[in-house]
């Protein structure tokens, strides 16, 4: 797996590169888009013995020869033709005095590490954001910019630690708690690190699973290589979790699904450019889009206001709003019920939270002032202005309707830029989720419960170079993959470095420094029934407040529950 004579050449020119501007990070070619990738098939057999192969490795692999399809017509007979081994993404300059510099490079935590190539077995739960996470997964495009970070930071690691990560086949979300179970009755091999997906297995950890992790805390200094205090690890996730002082997970840019889940508005350029003298009077702001977020404009107060700006009946049918018009704030739901991805992010922007920290003990807190003045404006953007929401049948979304360009704002996940954006034809921003309203001190946003959270597993027989290697995939991941993930959100524009780009650039930390974390959402996996749910499938009705009431009984009886099993 490890190609030692190249590793400190690839070293010493891609650092001096990475450190030279943290946000450039030199890939060639960068298509538009993501490869799309088939989900692994999880290695257990059918008695439920697991056998955790290694099925991937950091070294890029060449692009087989394509079976081509033949066509209905009995004439033709394709011929496939041979594709050529891809040319190296990385241009080598080797330059002798550059190694002499590598020492400075390198984090002061890891300097002078050498675990005399110690294998370090990861395993993680989720989809593809999952794998992509730690490896490059061999039926996905090499050339793509994402992997090819990720296989320039693990080539990094494997350097300055001298290890060598091996990543397993991921598991399945659902399955992470069974697969481990099964390991450990009868380990066939050995994982270092897991990654579980934060809705269903936080739990790992606890309860009659005690033991399965390392709480981070009880870990020897001298085999305690973990920057717990460094910004490429969420220190909202890790304060909510640990109330108790314990610390048995951590989540941060080394999970993509954590990068890539951050709730955002998306705001189409050219209408905003339309309408902006228009807003500026009814705003009062004279800058930029930009500088009214900074002025803390960015409102769902604001929204209702820009829906009836900005709406135009395009159908000819004037008592109905419907897809086709243009809108101001466009909504989604799964169901006819269900807003998950809208109610999520609004609430975000909201700082919605169900339970307060009290003498270092959580307690359930539904009756508090944000949660009310989120369910008022939002009631109001469903129910009282020109909105319209797309309920998802297997056919248009909401940001298929955005894309088109006849939609002003919306709020999504940052990974819908990919997905959806782009080949859009519009410009757009990306912006923090709307606040509800200006008294609102600060903005603010979540990460989805599909994030990974990682452990140190207790089966590790060197715990030293896993503290180690985790650090380094969480500390380059900041430094080498999210300015990847966010310039391909931006379209270029996190990297490019004109005057626009960097007012872009800028807004896209700033949304990222509002990340806040609340308990109930991060263990809403663990309860049958749980108000962020409820706000899911309610938020549109005018009762809410009172059945919420009523609702507040069970919540608090599985809210006990967890903390029975924390504890």
């Amino acid at each position: 797996m490890k190609k030692r004579f190249l590793s400190i050449i690839i070293l010493a020119v891609l650092l001096l590169g990475i450190f030279a501007s943290c946000r450039t990070v030199e890939v060639t070619p960068t298509p538009t888009g993501a490869a799309t990738p088939v989900t692994p098939t999880p290695s257990i057999t059918a008695n439920g013995t697991v056998i955790p192969t290694p099925i991937f490795t950091n070294t890029p692999t060449p692009t087989p020869t394509p079976t081509l399809t033949p066509t209905l017509t009995p004439t033709l007979t394709p011929t496939p033709t041979p594709t050529p081994t891809p040319t190296p993404v990385i241009t080598l300059t080797p330059e002798p005095s550059i190694t002499d510099d590598l020492e400075n490079l390198i984090p002061e935590h890891l300097r002078g590490l050498d675990f005399g190539g110690e294998e370090i077995g990861i395993l993680m739960s989720g989809s593809d954001m999952a794998t992509r996470s730690i490896t490059t997964p061999e039926y996905e495009d090499e050339t793509y910019s994402v992997n090819v970070a990720v296989w320039e930071r693990n080539s990094i690691i494997e350097s300055i630690l001298n290890v060598d990560i091996v990543a397993y086949e991921t598991v399945p979300m659902e399955a992470m708690a069974a697969h481990i179970r099964e390991y450990l009755a009868s380990p066939s091999s050995r994982y270092d690190i897991i990654g579980v997906y934060q809705y269903f297995d936080l739990g790992i950890a606890y309860g009659t699973s005690l033991g399965t992790v390392y709480d981070y805390n009880d870990i020897a200094k001298e085999n305690m290589h973990l920057d717990l205090d460094g910004d490429h690890w969420d220190q909202s996730a890790m304060a909510t979790l640990g109330y108790n002082g314990d610390c048995y997970w951590i989540t941060g840019d080394l999970s993509q699904s954590w990068v890539n889940t951050m709730y955002v508005s998306y705001v189409n350029a050219e209408m905003w450019r339309e309408y902006e003298e228009e807003i500026q009077k009814l705003t009062g702001v004279e800058g930029d889009i930009y500088d009214l977020v900074y002025e803390g404009k960015w409102t769902i107060d604001l929204w209702l206001k820009l829906n009836e700006l900005v709406h135009k009946n395009n159908d000819g049918n004037e008592n109905k709003v419907t897809p086709e018009d243009q809108h101001g704030f466009l909504g989604y739901s799964i169901e006819s019920n269900i807003n998950n991805v809208i109610v999520d992010g609004l609430l975000s922007g909201c700082h919605v939270t169900f339970a307060s920290v009290t003498n270092g003990t959580p307690r359930m807190d539904y009756n508090n002032k944000a949660l009310k003045d989120y369910v008022e404006a939002t009631a109001a953007l469903y129910n009282e202005s020109k909105s319209c929401t797309v309920v998802y049948n297997g056919g248009i979304t909401a940001m298929d309707i955005f894309a088109a360009g006849n939609t002003l704002m919306t709020v999504n996940t940052l990974i819908e830029a990919e997905m959806s954006l782009a080949d859009m034809k519009d410009g757009y921003y990306i912006l923090p989720p709307p606040k509800a309203n200006e008294s609102q001190s600060s903005y603010s946003t979540t990460v989805s419960d599909s994030t990974n959270h990682f452990g140190i597993i207790k089966t590790t027989e060197n715990i030293g170079a896993s503290t180690a290697t985790l650090e380094a995939l969480g500390y380059y991941s900041r430094k080498l993959i999210t300015p990847v993930l966010y310039d391909i959100a931006l379209k270029g524009g996190y990297t490019r470095g004109d005057s626009e780009s960097k007012r872009a650039a800028e807004m896209m930390e700033f949304i990222r420094s509002g990340i806040y974390s609340d308990f109930i959402m991060m263990w809403a996996g663990e309860m049958t029934e749980n108000p962020l749910w409820y706000l899911r499938k309610n938020i549109g009705r005018g009762i809410i407040k009172n059945e919420a009431l009523i609702k507040q009984v069970t919540w608090g009886k599985q809210f006990l529950l967890i903390l029975e099993m924390i504890e």
